[in-house]
C-alpha cells in the first residue's frame, strides 16, 4: 500500500459564507483574549520585576555545610554540592544503586507517524477546493499512537500499548550542602546525561526479559535497532548525578523553600557555583524574556482576531477569486494595523495601571501608532477602489 492518500474535497460558497460567520465568533473571542492576555502579562511583569527587587534588598549569602538558626525564615543564597540521601535503581532493568539526584526510563516505541499537508484553491464562483494529503513514515515515538484514527489505517496498524512506560524516580531527599531542597527546587534540576548500559546490568535483569531483550549500545532492545520493525522498542536511561548547585529561597527548619513577597516568591536556582547578583540577573532576563514572548502571542491573538472577524468580507468578494484574495491581503493588512496599536494601547493602559508615567508615554505613542494606521488603511482602501 501506498505510504500516501490525497483527498480533495469541495466547499460550497454558501458553506464558506457559513464558515465565515462562525469564524467570527472564534475571532471575537481571540479579540477579546488577547485584551485579557496583555493586560495581565503587564501586570505579572510588574509583579515579577518588584519581588525580585525585593529579593535583592533582603538576601544574604550563607555557607551551605552547616545550619545557622539566626537565619530562620530568612532569605538566604548558598551554593554546595548537592547530592541525594539514597540511591536509585529501576530493578525491572537491573539498574541498581545508581549515585543519582534523579533517574530516568525513556521508553520508545517504533511506530507508524500520520503526516497531513493541504493545499487550497478558490474557483470561480466562490467555491473553495481543499487538496489533503495525508503521509506515513515509521519512527521511534515515546507515546502510544493510536492508528485507528489515521485517515488509512489499513496498512499502517500500531501496537495497541507501550510494552512499558517511560517513568522517572528522584531521591527522597535532595541536599545542598546540609540543607534539603523542597519540590519547587527540586523541580527545576533537569539537566539529565546519557547513563551509559553494561552487561552487569544486562545480567542483572531476570531470565525471562533477558530472553526479550538484548543490549545494543546505550540501549536495551526488543526487536531490531538497525532495521526496526513496527512495534520494536528500545530503552534507555539518564541521571542527574551529583552536582554544584546555587539556590535562593527561604531557611526554614533545615529546608530551603521559596520565600513569599508582597508580590509573588522567589525560588532561584543554577548549576554551579553562582553569585545571588548573578542569579538575580538571569531571574530579571528570565522575566523581560517571558513579558515580550507574552506581549507578542497577545498582538497575534488580536491579529487573527480581527481578521476572522472581518472574513466575511473576502468570501462575500470571493465569487471572482481575484478579488477575494486581494480582498483577504487587504484584510490582514487593516487588522495588523489595528493590532498593533490597540495592543499598545492595552499594554499603556495596564502600565498606566502599574506604572502611570511610562504608561503615559506608552499611551502617546499607541495614539499616534493608531491615527497613523488609519490613515495609511484609508489611503490604501482608496487605492484598490481605483483599481477595481
Amino acid at each position: 500500500m501506498s505510504d500516501h492518500f490525497t483527498e480533495t474535497t469541495t466547499t460550497s460558497w454558501g458553506k464558506r459564507i457559513t464558515n465565515s460567520f462562525i469564524g467570527m465568533l472564534v475571532g471575537l473571542l481571540l479579540f477579546i483574549g488577547a485584551f485579557v492576555v496583555l493586560w495581565w502579562n503587564e501586570g505579572r511583569s510588574v509583579d515579577r520585576i518588584k519581588t525580585l527587587a525585593e529579593g535583592r534588598g533582603l538576601v544574604i549569602s550563607i555557607a551551605s555545610d552547616s545550619i545557622d538558626d539566626a537565619n530562620e525564615g530568612k532569605l538566604v543564597h548558598l551554593s554546595g554540592f548537592t547530592e541525594g540521601d539514597e540511591y536509585l535503581a529501576d530493578e525491572t532493568f537491573g539498574l541498581l544503586e545508581i549515585d543519582a539526584l534523579k533517574l530516568q526510563r525513556t521508553v520508545e516505541m517504533y511506530q507508524w507517524h500520520e503526516e497531513t499537508s493541504t493545499e487550497t484553491k478558490q474557483n470561480m464562483g466562490g467555491s473553495e477546493t481543499t487538496q489533503t494529503t495525508y503521509s506515513y513514515k515509521k519512527d521511534w515515538s515515546e507515546s502510544l499512537i493510536k492508528s485507528s484514527g489515521f485517515k488509512t489505517p489499513q496498512g499502517h496498524e500500531n501496537p495497541t500499548r507501550m510494552p512499558y512506560q517511560s517513568e522517572t524516580t528522584q531521591s527522597a531527599n535532595i541536599y545542598t550542602g546540609e540543607f534539603i531542597l523542597s519540590q519547587a527546587f527540586t523541580s527545576q534540576i533537569n539537566d539529565f546525561k546519557p547513563y551509559p548500559l553494561s552487561e552487569d546490568q544486562y545480567g542483572a535483569m531476570e531470565e525471562s526479559l533477558q530472553e526479550q531483550w538484548k543490549i545494543e549500545g546505550d540501549y536495551f532492545v526488543r526487536g531490531n535497532l538497525d532495521t526496526p520493525a513496527i512495534g520494536d522498542t528500545r530503552i534507555s536511561f539518564s541521571t542527574i548525578p551529583p552536582l554544584d548547585l546555587s539556590v535562593i529561597g527561604k531557611q526554614h527548619e533545615g529546608e530551603i523553600q521559596p520565600y513569599k513577597t508582597k508580590r509573588g516568591q522567589i525560588a532561584l536556582l543554577e548549576a554551579g557555583t553562582v553569585s545571588a547578583d548573578d542569579m538575580f540577573a538571569a531571574a530579571e532576563a528570565e522575566n523581560k524574556l517571558l513579558t515580550w514572548i507574552l506581549r507578542l502571542v497577545g498582538v497575534i491573538m488580536m491579529w487573527v482576531g480581527l481578521a476572522l472577524v472581518f472574513g466575511p468580507i473576502s468570501v462575500l468578494g470571493s465569487v471572482v477569486p481575484f478579488i477575494g484574495s486581494l480582498l483577504g491581503a487587504g484584510i490582514g493588512l487593516i487588522a495588523l494595523v489595528f493590532a498593533l496599536p490597540l495592543s499598545l494601547f492595552t499594554i499603556a493602559l495596564a502600565w498606566v495601571f502599574y506604572r502611570p508615567i511610562l504608561g503615559g508615554i506608552l499611551l502617546v505613542s499607541a495614539a499616534v501608532l493608531f491615527f497613523g494606521g488609519w490613515r495609511m488603511a484609508k489611503d490604501k482602501l482608496k487605492a484598490r477602489r481605483s483599481v477595481l
